[in-house]
């Protein structure tokens, strides 16, 4: 099952995909449309202002960390070398079970029905939405990374650090609304360590 996966993770271009957020567009047309209905227009813009901006707060993102984490102590050359060579196969493998636990648990059924309960517009109910959401987007980028981590793209690094930041910022909506943890932020934060850890590794 795993080597399906990575097939077809290895089908997956960069073209198709120039923006992580390009993932929206892979959604059908109806779903999307009853999602914007749902979600703030700004925490839902259209494909097409993911292109404009997305990448580029991104980036900004990045630049603003790199120096903060430049300054927390390193791993040896070797222990971040044989963190970038099993990358691939972390990415793909905790991409597939997070989607597959996130779908099978009825996750979005579980969240509707608390919508029906609560008149559709509860902010906790909501947050918990965004929260799946991203959890989901998180673990396809997981997946979609592994080919170009396979060969030191720096657009398999981006797309992890995405994701990781997208958890991060769902961990903290998700405490915000006291059913979260402390945990899920170090964790993310711990991500975001290893992440830089191995940056320069890829081009």
């Amino acid at each position: 099952m795993v080597r399906r996966w990575a097939s077809l993770a290895n089908n997956v271009t960069m073209k198709q995909y120039n923006n992580v957020f390009g993932l929206l567009s892979l959604m059908p047309t109806p779903f999307l449309s009853r999602l914007r209905l749902i979600l703030p227009l700004p925490l839902m813009p259209t494909p097409s202002d993911f292109h404009h901006t997305a990448e580029k707060k991104m980036a900004a993102l990045e630049s603003w960390m790199a120096p903060l984490f430049k300054q927390l102590p390193h791993l040896p050359h070797n222990a971040r070398e044989t963190l970038a060579k099993i990358a691939p196969a972390l990415s793909l493998i905790f991409g597939i079970l997070g989607l597959l636990a996130l779908l099978s648990a009825g996750a979005f059924a579980t969240i509707l029905s608390v919508f029906s309960l609560f008149g559709g517009f509860v902010l906790a109910p909501l947050a918990l939405f965004i929260s799946v959401v991203t959890g989901i987007i998180a673990c396809i980028l997981e997946i979609m990374a592994y080919k170009p981590l396979s060969i030191r793209r720096k657009q398999g690094w981006n797309f992890l650090f995405y994701g990781t930041v997208l958890t991060g910022a769902a961990n903290i909506v998700e405490l915000v609304f006291a059913y979260g943890s402390l945990g899920g932020i170090v964790g993310s934060v711990i991500g975001l360590w290893l992440l830089f850890e191995v940056r320069e590794m890829y081009s």
